[in-house]
């Protein structure tokens, strides 16, 4: 049956029809028993196809009233041509650019005319290719000379975190124009002819568009230079355990560095507490003083990777029981000592009738011998101090002497 009209009544399994486009084909078999006929139908096909229809086609430009030598880009927009249509470009009748749906050209004169043909998709058309030509844009060229802009670099192929300085330079631009800097399409950077930067990553891609002044040229629109591609080479993966860690006084360490990527070569600092330097997990000699150990590594490429490890000695909490501000700089502040390891909540300075004459959360900061501008006389006070250090809560209370 096509589109519901019996076409064939022939008892094979395989038949052949004429049929057109948009035709639908099923088959059912009559089945006839001597209580009741059935009828079971199949599922319905679809025919595609149906008669051809020419292609259409229009084309569109950027721009039409250009300066000489300003960069053009065409745009071809079909209908009814396929998926594989062919396009040619023709400038005044002459064939131009390649098989593509757009045309790019600098070569303008005025009076210049721009049109495209294109041939559809023979699959499309039922076996039979057809072709349309498209309308005709007239080019309008001024004398002026279109603006223009190049950038160049620094440097490239450079290490992670090397500086590159990009510079502008626009022609036919006028004497003010406006510059927009682009990272990846991205903008970045200020008006001005130069863009510096440290953080690239490889691939990066650097633009200038410079739009020209109103007395710089036939047209305002901007201009873009040639893309700039940054290449950063790889540097090894590194890291350093400990990265922090409080130790008690007389304690060695051990340091371990994990890497991956190309290692050329590596260096500790400072080396002389350690008892092997040329490893990469060195032990360290018992440390009494804090320290800060660096690894710098070198990659094939000569570019270096630094990671530290601090290491802080414990010092437990000993107040002196004097001090002297005589501004001779030796004890002049009533503080907790440096390199004790608190986390402090409050300390606290009283006068001995229990008024509170300083206070702070600041480990770093002590008292001077002064009240509001004044400097107190020898005596004996009181401090209190609240924190937590690594055994747990501190509190801790005490006296001590300001000796004038």
């Amino acid at each position: 049956m096509v589109n519901g009209v019996t076409v064939s009544t022939d008892p094979i399994t395989t038949t052949t029809l004429t049929v057109n486009g948009g035709d639908v084909v099923t088959c059912r078999v009559i089945i006839p028993l001597c209580y009741n006929t059935y009828f079971i139908t199949s599922n319905a096909i679809t025919i595609g196809g149906g008669p051809s229809v020419p292609p259409q086609l229009a084309i569109s430009a950027d721009d039409t009233t250009i300066c000489a030598g300003q960069l053009v880009r065409f745009t071809a927009a079909p209908q009814n041509a396929g998926t594989s249509p062919v396009y040619q470009w023709k400038i005044n009748g002459t064939n131009a650019g390649t098989n593509s749906s757009t045309f790019t050209s600098s070569s303008f004169v005025n009076g210049d005319k721009v049109s495209c043909v294109i041939t559809s998709d023979p699959l499309t058309t039922c076996g039979s290719a057809m072709s349309v030509s498209s309308d005709t844009i007239t080019m309008i060229v001024s004398s002026v000379q279109a603006a223009s802009v190049n950038i160049t670099s620094s440097g490239n192929d450079i290490c992670p975190g090397t500086g590159i300085t990009f510079t502008a330079t626009a022609q036919n631009a006028g004497n003010a124009p406006t510059y927009q800097w682009k990272l990846n399409g991205n903008a970045v950077g200020t008006n001005t002819p130069v863009f510096a930067s440290a953080n690239f990553s490889n691939n990066d891609q650097v633009v200038c568009d410079v739009r020209p002044d109103a007395a710089g040229g036939c047209s305002g629109n901007p201009v873009s230079s040639p893309v700039y591609v940054i290449t950063v080479k790889s540097v090894p993966v590194v890291s350093l355990n400990p990265a922090d860690t409080i130790v008690a006084t007389g304690t060695q360490v051990q340091l371990r560095a994990n890497t991956s990527g190309a290692v050329g070569s590596f260096q500790w600092t400072p080396s002389v507490l350690l008892i092997d330097a040329s490893s990469l997990t060195p032990l360290t000699v018992p440390l009494t003083n804090d320290t800060k150990f660096s690894l710098s590594l070198v990659s094939a490429d000569g570019c270096i990777v630094t990671k530290e490890s601090n290491i802080k000695i414990f010092t437990r909490l000993y107040m002196p029981s004097a001090f002297t501000p005589n501004a001779d700089g030796l004890n002049d502040v009533f503080r907790i000592p440096p390199g004790v390891q608190l986390q402090l909540k409050r300390f606290s300075i009283y006068d001995r009738w229990g008024n509170r004459i300083f206070s702070t959360t600041d480990p770093a900061k002590g008292w001077d011998g002064t009240v509001s501008g004044t400097k107190k006389d020898t005596d004996i006070f009181v401090y209190t101090i609240s924190g937590v250090d690594d055994k747990g809560p501190v509190f801790l209370k005490g006296t001590f002497m300001l000796i004038r």
